[in-house]
């Protein structure tokens, strides 16, 4: 008889070991970025939501909105205020007294920070604040600040 000639054709156990460890560093890898991504798009979305609560509230101060609740009473501003226990962000109108027209509440493992300013108060008319405030919005080990400049102008960064 002559000599065998056929060739093994396959994958040794060393070759077949490399490859699952590969993609299992690979795959670890992809799910801790889709992660950190993933929160950082619910603090972007959260700070996102603050800051369009204080531009609504803006926009009610410069238009002159008067809604049902105030009566005859007239209008001073909108105010937004913030609540770093709660986690909530409230948009009130105030005309003798604050009637809350908004409540939303921050995504879970996203805070304000502790030096936050805890309200923002629109002039009716003019949409300019009294004072300047500045929002920090933290989570998932990142932050957003929120600025709103003394004549109104809000910013998130």
């Amino acid at each position: 008889m002559k000599g065998d000639n056929r060739s093994v054709k396959g994958f040794t156990l060393i070759e077949i070991l490399v490859v699952f460890s590969l993609i299992g560093i690979l795959t670890a890898l992809g799910f801790a970025s889709y992660s950190a991504f993933n929160g950082e798009q619910a603090l972007s979305s959260s700070a996102s939501d603050v800051a369009t609560m204080l531009s609504s509230a803006k926009s009610h101060a410069l238009t002159q909105v008067v809604p049902n609740s105030c009566g005859t009473n007239s209008i001073t501003g909108y105010q937004v205020s913030i609540s770093t226990t709660t986690q909530q962000y409230i948009l009130s109108v105030v005309c003798g007294s604050s009637y809350a027209l908004t409540t939303n509440k921050l995504q879970s493992q996203v805070t304000f920070g502790g030096s936050s300013t805890t309200s923002v108060f629109f002039n009716m008319s003019t949409g300019t604040v009294t004072a300047p405030a500045t929002i920090i919005v933290n989570g998932y080990g990142k932050t957003k600040t929120i600025r709103v400049s003394s004549t109104g102008i809000i910013s998130v960064q």
